[in-house]
Order: structure tokens, then sequence, then C-alpha cells
């Protein structure tokens, strides 16, 4: 299976200003998910009020990872994904996304 390059989820946006973006039809599923995780993060940071360097002080992250996953320049690995949720005490993983975009083409996914 040949490789592709990786791009960052918010290269994919067609319209509107990250992470309430449309995306390219030709955007992947991680940057589906990646926008996914910006949304909750962005919402959870507002929630509690917390700076990204608080939440990255709290999850023993590193604050710039915690502003590039919102900005849709990075995608989080399981571990910072973990960390970021315990230090939340909330889910950033999108529970049962992976059923919606089972369900439609690869084109259908960039309206999600």
């Amino acid at each position: 299976m040949p490789s592709r390059e990786i791009k960052p989820a918010a290269s994919y946006a067609l319209s509107g200003t990250w992470p309430d973006v449309e995306f390219a039809p030709d955007a992947p599923v991680e940057a589906v998910v990646a926008r996914a995780v910006a949304k909750r993060l962005r919402d959870a940071l507002a929630e509690k009020g917390w700076s990204a360097r608080e939440l990255a002080r709290r999850a023993d992250v590193g604050h710039a990872t915690v502003n590039r996953l919102v900005a849709g320049e990075k995608s989080a690995d399981m571990v910072t994904i973990t960390r970021l949720e315990v230090a939340l005490s909330l889910d950033l993983y999108p529970a049962g996304l992976w059923a919606q975009l089972a369900e439609q083409p690869s084109e259908g996914r960039a309206a999600e």
C-alpha cells in the first residue's frame, strides 16, 4: 500500500472558520476525526474557562500541542487524547463517529 502525505486537517477546509468548516471531498477520515476533537476541545476550554496553558499543565502535554490541536494543525495521538480527556473529565474522541463514516461514501465525509 503506497503511503500518502499526511496534511493538517484544517488544510482540507473549503469554507468556514476552523473547526466549524466544510471539508473538501478528498478529506480523509482522520481529518474528520481531528475536526471533531478540535470542536470538543475548543468547547471544553471555553466551558471551563481554561487557557491552553492551563489545560496543558493539567494534562502534562505541551501548550503548543493543545493550540495546534484546536487550530487543526495537528492530529492527536492516543496518549495525548487520553491525557486531555482525564484532565478535562470528558470524552474528546468522537464515540460512534466510525459508524457514521462507514455508512457514507468518501465524498459524504466532507459535510460532517
